[in-house]
């Protein structure tokens, strides 16, 4: 081969590298990675019995990679007696607002993520008869919402799904005895399962696994043996099941140093929730947690605390292997503002 083919062939070579860089950065245009966002409510939360900030009646926008503040969807500040009790994803593009009066005029809203509208969606009386906490929506579009002593099922046109007249999860026996007064949050597992947190008094500081057919008889409260709060004055608060397959359990309290977040194997089949380890606990950071959810992508966990001299939103690592979360940064992921101020729910998507 002459010096004039090695010339040849190596331009050759160049443009056509460059064509490919070329077609990889219109492919990356035509496909970009989704920016994602964080959405937070504030109203009326609960964490542990800590003293806590009034809230805005907001829900506001932040992006996920840089805390920035994107903007309000939806304001309720000057809906009389009305505050946000619960949050939850929904499809279409919507958000599940469960609102509380502390009368009997509760309701459920869905609200545009793009903040143009909001609609009342579910008015139910006969169901709305305690205060409202966090609302949930699972797989099949039907939501379940917390109360004082029980959680209510609705299907996805709002119909109620009792279970014998009564409430979907009402006063289950066995080892989720006793749990009657202070439902205040409940997550879906991959088969359908339903596990609860109930804030009660000591030993009642506990959470549970139902089937998935809602509570009937004995047998239908699931979990292995009763699983309580890893000291008498911890209260759960809030419920995370990982991508990883673990379950993050937030405990508040009006002792500091029962505050913390803990972590459980839980096998999903036999419903044995073990190995109960100390995931965080440095209360300058995690007190009065009153809201959590996962990063599905990162697997990175957002706490919200309620605790009204914090009032912060925290993130952190989880290393499923040790159970273990590491805050990220030397301060927090998004700080004290009007629109954190006692955050009642949390999601995380690209919409």
């Amino acid at each position: 081969m002459n010096r004039l083919n090695l010339i040849y062939y190596f331009l050759l070579f160049l443009v056509l590298s460059s064509c490919s860089k070329v077609n990889e950065q219109f492919l990356n245009n035509l496909n970009p990675t989704p920016t994602r966002y964080l959405y937070v409510a504030s109203g009326a939360c609960y964490g542990g019995g800590v003293a806590v900030s009034t809230g805005s009646n907001t829900i506001v926008k932040y992006r996920l990679d840089t805390g920035q503040f994107i903007s309000t969807i939806a304001d309720y500040s000057s809906v009389a007696g009305a505050s946000i009790a619960g949050m939850s994803d929904s499809s279409g593009g919507n958000l599940l607002v469960a609102i509380e009066t502390g009368a009997t005029n509760r309701w459920v809203d869905q609200v545009r993520k793009d903040g143009s509208s909001r609609n009342s969606v579910n008015t139910n009386p006969t169901a709305f008869t305690t205060v409202l906490h966090g609302i949930t929506t699972l797989a099949d579009g039907s939501y379940l919402i917390s109360k004082t002593a029980s959680i209510e099922k609705f299907g996805p046109t709002a119909a109620r799904i009792t279970i014998a007249g009564n409430a979907f999860i009402t006063a289950p026996a066995g080892n989720c005895a006793t749990a009657t007064t202070n439902m205040v949050n409940q997550i879906e597992l991959p088969n359908g399962k339903i596990v609860f947190a109930h804030a009660g008094a000591t030993p009642n500081n506990k959470i549970g696994i139902i089937s998935s057919s809602g509570y009937s008889v004995a047998g239908d409260c699931l979990i292995t043996s009763a699983v309580v709060g890893p000291v008498t004055t911890s209260l759960p608060t809030a419920l995370v099941y990982t991508t990883s397959g673990k379950l993050l359990v937030a405990y508040g309290s009006t002792t500091t140093t029962s505050n913390a977040i803990y972590a459980y194997d839980i096998n999903t089949t036999t419903n044995a929730v073990t190995n109960a380890t100390s995931a965080y606990s440095n209360t300058t950071y995690v007190q009065g947690p009153s809201a959590m959810v996962e990063d599905s992508i990162t697997g990175d966990i957002y706490v919200a605390n309620a605790l009204n001299s914090m009032n912060t939103i925290e993130r952190f690592k989880f290393e499923p292997s040790s159970k273990l979360m590491t805050r990220v940064g030397n301060v927090p992921f998004i700080n004290s503002n009007i629109y954190t101020r006692c955050v009642t729910g949390m999601v995380v998507t690209t919409e």
